[in-house]
């Protein structure tokens, strides 16, 4: 991936004179081309967290741009889940960026993953090869690389020069840019912020400050620093809340709570949307599962579309007037268990508007689910998800 040309302004939408200098980038290409431009401009400073981080072209990128700052003298700090090389090397090309030798309960924990996942022909062992770029950031005087530890840390952001935030759901990985394994197309949201006070609302959150009530508001799910989760009661909050619309994009949705409070929405005459990948790489038994609930429970009073593409979003929108989006599912690993990074926001907004619009044209790309039979599950399947997922 070379360096990036400007950004497809009809993806990303700059905010203008109603808020914060904010973008929503609703396509990968550009996603990960801007995150490299703005790197490449780094002038004291890198924070990165991050959940998955693979050997590949995408990852490369992210990791010569990262590479190339430290050689300026950028201070690089660089957080990287252990708990991610799992999915690295249970999914795709398997190969990690950094986590490069494993023992045998990581390789069976692979292979456990892979089998349950949407591409279980690709079982088998793989060796991983050496990584250039990646030895010389764990060898740079530059750079500080935590990557250690199992911290069970969903959240995924990167903080430039303390001016410039990006985070959403997007991993650093070729299959956000291009294709998967099975030919899907990806679909997420990242934000691009470049506001001095949003990154220091992030910091102070970060710290254990509590929210407010911005029309851009931070909402976390922390496992570590101050055991605190806000992402499931808020949503649940919304959803008992909820009058006219509830409309939901989601990669893996399969908590009882929030499965209940939308089939109680639906019940109650609000007007339920929900789009969710009609393949999902893990989880989809259990996707499938939930969704045959909803849509039998809810009396038909809840609109289930199967998106052709993998939507990897996590979106909630109530009466279009509160939106949470960030990193966090609808599981109960991300809401109850994960530290997970969401924002919250409220009011008119111009990047409101772009997700909204963004729902809209993938709901339309998708197909209408008309009888319960079209979610039909495999019970041994989605038991295996339970009981591993």
């Amino acid at each position: 991936m070379g360096r990036p040309a400007n950004v497809n302004q009809s993806l990303a939408l700059q905010s203008g004179n109603d808020g914060p200098d904010v973008q929503v980038l609703c396509n990968g290409t550009d996603s990960v081309e801007r995150l490299i431009s703005r790197i490449a401009a780094a002038r004291r400073s890198v924070v990165i967290n991050m959940f998955i981080w693979r050997d590949d072209p995408a990852g490369n990128s992210v990791g010569r741009a990262v590479l190339d700052a430290a050689d300026r003298g950028v201070e690089i700090v660089i957080t990287k889940d252990k708990l991610g090389a799992l999915f690295e090397l249970g999914e795709e090309g398997r190969q990690s960026f950094f986590h490069k030798t494993y023992g045998l309960r990581t390789a069976l924990k692979q292979r456990v993953i892979n089998a349950y996942s949407s591409s279980p022909d690709l079982f088998s062992w793989v060796e991983q090869r050496p990584n250039d770029i990646a030895n010389k950031l764990r060898q740079h005087r530059n750079v500080a690389l935590f990557d250690t530890v199992v911290r069970g840390d969903h959240s995924k952001f990167t903080i430039i020069d303390d001016e410039v935030l990006f985070f959403g759901g997007m991993n650093f990985e070729e299959r956000t840019v291009t294709r998967d394994v099975n030919g899907l197309v990806w679909r997420d949201y990242m934000f691009e912020c470049v506001d001095k006070d949003i990154v220091e609302n992030l910091k102070g959150r970060l710290e254990g400050r509590p929210p407010g009530n911005s029309s851009f508001e931070f909402i976390l799910n922390d496992n570590a620093r101050i055991k605190r989760f806000e992402i499931r009661p808020l949503v649940i909050g919304l959803l008992n809340g909820a009058m006219k619309s509830c409309r939901i994009e989601m990669a893996y949705f399969c908590d009882p709570d929030v499965r209940d409070g939308v089939i109680n929405a639906a019940l109650r005459g609000v007007d339920v949307e929900i789009v969710i990948p009609a393949w999902a790489n893990i989880q989809n038994e259990r996707n499938l599962r939930t969704m045959q609930e909803i849509f039998v429970r809810a009396e038909g009073g809840a609109s289930i579309y199967l998106s052709p593409d993998m939507l990897h979003s996590k979106l909630i929108d109530i009466d279009q007037r509160s939106i949470i989006i960030g990193s966090a599912n609808f599981n109960e690993r991300a809401l109850n268990r994960f530290s997970e990074l969401n924002v919250l926001l409220t009011g008119d907004s111009s990047y409101a508007d772009q997700i909204r619009k963004t729902f809209v044209e993938r709901r339309e790309s998708s197909r209408k689910v008309c009888d319960s039979s079209e979610l039909g599950y495999r019970k041994v399947k989605e038991w295996c998800e339970f009981v591993f997922g």
